[in-house]
């Protein structure tokens, strides 16, 4: 992790007066401890992204809309920034971005989620996204 971020996160711990910040404070360094220890990433998973997209059957970008969120993550993970949370399972190196796309919201498949459903709105399309947590 930078030196200017584990400073700030010091500072931050230091200025802490809630007992449960101070535990998440201490479990987020004691892991940043192990990650150098075993030289492996640190595990501070921020989640995965999920599309829910409602869609109509004449929406002129539905054959591109996968490719559209894809590159809108990528973007987002780069500019916004986004955390890169992908780790190469052998390698064990961040990757620096976020995962490809599943289409139609494919159990078991790796992160942004889209997830489809067909809209009344023939031409039309609404999308939500949500960031879910989950453990490492």
């Amino acid at each position: 992790m930078p030196d200017d971020v584990v400073d700030k996160l010091k500072q931050l711990k230091d200025a802490e007066t809630s007992s449960m910040g101070k535990i998440i404070y201490h479990t987020m360094f004691d892991n940043m401890q192990k990650a150098i220890d075993l030289n492996r990433p640190a595990c501070q998973d921020t989640g995965e992204i999920m599309f829910f997209v409602k869609v109509g059957s004449r929406f002129p970008l539905l054959g591109e809309l996968q490719s559209i969120l894809k590159q809108a993550v990528e973007e987002a993970t780069v500019k916004a920034p986004l955390r890169h949370n992908a780790v190469e399972i052998f390698d064990e190196v961040n990757t620096g971005k976020i995962p490809v796309a599943a289409y139609r919201g494919s159990p078991g498949t790796s992160s942004p989620t889209m997830t489809m459903r067909k809209s009344k709105f023939t031409w039309q399309a609404a999308a939500a996204r949500y960031l879910a947590a989950r453990k490492c």
